[in-house]
């Protein structure tokens, strides 16, 4: 990759958005290839102009035990699953406790952009039931109705979420998973 950057840099990109935004730099106009961030990531290494020509060598090492010795068999991300464990609380919890890890702030974001407002629509909706439980028995019923789907529709997506970033997939979704990006990167 040949490329205009005048500084030595050493980054990592985790998610789509960070390769993109890495890719972009000496690459320009050209396009970014597909990398399958679900079980990769992209490493970069650039020297920064340089006054003579230099050998870049770089070198990886991955640390497994040893066979037979004992070691905690443990998901090395749990904060991608706890963010949505308590809905939009935990979400805020790690939106902000977390500094370094840029996917478990994405994903603190949108547990926190999808189940903010489905707890705003369910308590509403309970006090919207409870007031027509006085005033119009169908009305209340129809509201019942209402918070009752909008419960199960929450509860369906949140186990959901909670089993498909336990699997180490990438869950982004639609309008929440784009505001999510971006409030990640503001918070960078």
């Amino acid at each position: 990759m040949i490329g205009t950057v005048e500084e030595p840099v050493q980054t990592v990109a985790r998610t789509p958005a960070e390769f993109a935004t890495l890719w972009k730099g000496p690459n320009g106009s050209q396009p970014t290839p597909k990398v399958d961030f679900g079980s990769r990531m992209a490493v970069a290494v650039f020297l920064g102009t340089r006054e003579a020509a230099g050998v870049l060598t770089v070198e990886w090492r991955e640390r497994r035990p040893d066979p037979g010795a004992m070691a905690a068999q443990l998901l090395t991300s749990p904060c991608h699953v706890a963010t949505y464990a308590g809905w939009w609380v935990t979400g805020l919890v790690f939106l902000f406790a977390e500094r370094r890890n840029s996917t478990v702030r994405f994903h603190a974001a949108q547990s926190l952009l999808v189940f903010g407002p489905i707890t705003v629509a369910l308590f509403l909706s309970g006090g919207a039931s409870a007031i027509a439980f006085f005033v119009a028995a169908p009305t209340f019923q129809t509201l019942q109705a209402l918070g009752n789907a909008i419960w199960f529709a929450a509860v369906f997506l949140w186990l959901l979420l909670l089993l498909k970033t336990w699997r180490g997939e990438d869950v982004r979704l639609p309008v929440a998973g784009a505001i999510a990006m971006k409030i990640g990167r503001f918070l960078n």
